[in-house]
């Protein structure tokens, strides 16, 4: 796991959790830069920035990553919680103050946790381009790995897909979460970010939709990648209780 602290952190104070789940699910975190999903910049905000490479990721071996093949979900959902229990041990870490982001398989895991996961864990999720219905997602380009990662195709093992796939869970579903999605997205349709959408708003569970119809599984446009981050915060923001008060700026001086 890697860790990214705010400037001037200073471990007397109390700080909030953000995870950031990567994608894949077989690549891997490192200490990176990119102007997608800027560890540094979401650090800045305030956040202590906690990026797993949970089971599955590359760089730790073969066994390790197809450790989770045909049961999705599982032992990478057992590490995000590991790296919570873990830090939420530390006196800097507020409890009270979580929240879980993820894009991709990032967003398959948050749309996952919130089926598994007991409310008021986490204060609010981030799922972007996030797989939700797996036997939906046939609809995708990469359709032909499906029953290789999953163990079955879904008109011969239905419910073994079901099993790892979110969409099953939505009845426990509980958490605040934003959901962004491009409409040319062609890896995961924007079908699957439509639909978990609206189960949230059905079961009404606050939940807000940015959805970009010039923009594929990745925000690549500036304006639209501003508007990405600014809804990113903003959503945190507005699920966090404890986050100090902005600053009311001054009224300017009439002459």
């Amino acid at each position: 796991m890697w860790l990214v602290y705010p400037p001037g952190f200073d471990a007397k104070k109390k700080y909030p959790l953000l995870h950031v789940i990567h994608g894949g699910p077989h690549t891997a975190f490192g200490d990176s830069w990119h102007f997608r999903w800027n560890h540094q910049v979401m650090a800045a905000q305030g956040y202590v920035v906690a990026c797993v490479n949970y089971h599955g990721s590359s760089s730790f071996g073969h066994a390790f990553l197809d450790s989770i093949t045909h049961r999705w979900g599982e032992l990478e959902l057992q590490d995000v919680e590991a790296a919570t229990d873990l830090l939420l041990k530390r006196p800097w870490a507020d409890k009270s103050r979580v929240f879980a982001t993820g894009g991709s398989y990032g967003g398959y895991m948050v749309a996952w946790m919130n089926g598994h996961v007991k409310p008021g864990r986490y204060q609010a999720y981030v799922c972007h381009a996030g797989c939700y219905d797996w036997q939906a997602m046939f609809a995708d380009d990469a359709y032909t790995w499906h029953a290789k990662e999953l163990g079955a195709w879904y008109w011969d093992d239905p419910a073994k897909v079901a099993s790892q796939s979110p969409h099953a869970f939505a009845k426990s579903m509980k958490t605040p979460t934003l959901v962004i999605h491009g409409q040319l997205d062609y890896r995961v349709p924007d079908a699957q970010g439509l639909a978990y959408y609206n189960t949230l708003k059905a079961r009404g569970v606050p939940a807000k939709l940015l959805w970009f119809p010039d923009e594929n599984h990745w925000i690549l446009k500036p304006r639209n990648s501003k508007l990405w981050y600014g809804e990113f915060f903003g959503w945190l923001k507005a699920h966090d209780k404890a986050a100090p008060a902005a600053r009311k700026r001054p009224a300017p001086r009439r002459s």
